[in-house]
């Protein structure tokens, strides 16, 4: 399945298409992660956001943080492939290494965020040879669309009746 999966990402197709695809893969991911805490809910707690306001939360979890963890993403990814001389090696531990800076979390929840990374890290690499921006823009357009549907639906779950 990661074989197709990984096939399905490098094919060539217009940017934004790949961009779409890519954050309804990590949306995807989300969901089954939320069914996972919810079934087991064991590890820390996530910090109660519900006291942000949701302006604040949209400005950071969709514009800042998309931008600068495809920044960080990108040199890791660089860095790591340029040490190992291995796309695949380099993907996964930009995933591990997200999981890490993304708790706490309940332990079940971490593998959405290890998914989400693993797509962004594909498509970061996918794009990479073919264009530099094209690969930043995609990847970060893709993590804020994903953002942008979590903080729509935390919002609408916190609005106060």
């Amino acid at each position: 399945m990661l074989i197709s999966l990984a096939r399905f990402l490098r094919a060539p197709q217009p940017p934004m298409n790949y961009m779409l695809k890519c954050a309804g893969l990590t949306l995807a991911g989300a969901v089954i992660g939320a069914i996972l805490v919810a079934l087991f809910p064991a590890g820390p707690a996530m910090a109660d956001l519900s006291d942000m306001p949701v302006q604040t939360l949209f400005f950071v979890a969709v514009i800042i943080a998309p931008l600068l963890e495809t920044l960080m993403m990108g040199v890791a990814l660089l860095l790591i492939r340029w040490l190992t001389r291995n796309d695949w090696i380099a993907i996964a531990a930009v995933a591990v290494i997200a999981v890490l800076f993304h708790i706490p979390r309940p332990f079940a929840g971490l593998a959405s965020i290890a998914w989400s990374f693993f797509i962004f890290g594909i498509a970061f690499m996918a794009w990479w040879p073919r264009s530099k921006a094209t690969a930043f823009l995609i990847t970060a357009g893709a993590h804020a669309l994903h953002n942008l549907v979590l903080v729509a639906l935390f919002a609408a779950a916190t609005e106060p009746a």
